[in-house]
């Protein structure tokens, strides 16, 4: 495993890396270009020909249980672990084990395909684990209206990443049921809202109302909120000030 950048994780776990595109939030990936640079590097697994194209690395699959101090662990951040070309059973009851033997670690898993998570849970995980955190990630309101409620279908504890954020999110997603305002003793709710601009060369805008709106309903609803990174004269700022305040909550 390797130390991350991400300011929420200790750890990045990547017992498979690589993706195909699915939603705008693909278009400038920033997992893909760290393939393409890992591949010129002659880093192990990363194919030259096809830097992101979905990979399994069985030798990594037991790398969690070599740290014992507690940690926040990312699991498949170089990609999505819930591709459809990862159908190996021995391969996720090895991921599932593996965290039920390190309680002491908190593990986030993060994917755009929500669907097949829940398949995927429903055969190999009843009940889930207490240190295991199902996330999905969405880039606007379309992608937060299809994965959300999908997610929340999952017993566990949920959280969801706005990056790259390309406009307002209203996490009221019908107009009987709000998944964000529900009595934290539920389950069918969200727990946590991460968001952040897109970085590097063309990114597209973020407006500072828009990460204004997430925090404001995270905040009337008690749900911890993350702003992970925002645009500033030009630039990207990691853990930046909004109205005055580094918004930098985690739920653990």
């Amino acid at each position: 495993m390797n130390k991350t950048g991400i300011p929420y994780l200790d750890y990045s776990w990547n017992p498979t890396h690589g993706c195909t595109p699915i939603s705008p939030g693909c278009e400038r990936c920033w997992s893909k270009a760290m393939s393409k640079r890992l591949a010129g590097m002659g880093v192990k697994g990363y194919d030259k020909a096809d830097p992101f194209k979905p990979t399994f690395h069985p030798d990594r699959l037991r790398e969690p249980l070599k740290v014992k101090k507690s940690s926040v662990i990312g699991v498949s951040f170089m990609g999505d672990l819930f591709h459809l070309d990862f159908s190996n059973d021995y391969f996720y009851a090895t991921i599932f084990h593996v965290i039920s033997k390190c309680p002491q670690h908190t593990f986030l898993f993060l994917t755009k395909r929500p669907d097949r998570m829940a398949l995927i849970f429903k055969t190999y995980m009843n009940p889930v684990f207490s240190n295991l955190w199902l996330g999905v990630t969405v880039e606007n309101q379309e992608q937060a209206d299809k994965r959300i409620p999908i997610l929340l279908q999952i017993p566990g504890k949920h959280w969801v990443s706005v990056e790259p954020m390309l406009s307002e999110v209203n996490f009221r997603l019908h107009d009987d049921y709000d998944p964000i305002g529900c009595l934290r003793t539920r389950s069918d709710m969200l727990n946590w809202i991460v968001s952040g601009c897109e970085s590097g060369p063309g990114r597209r805008p973020a407006e500072t109302d828009w990460f204004r709106s997430a925090r404001d309903q995270c905040v009337s609803a008690g749900v911890p909120y993350f702003l992970k990174q925002r645009g500033n004269n030009r630039k990207v700022v990691e853990m930046p000030e909004l109205d005055g305040k580094i918004w930098d909550q985690v739920p653990w």
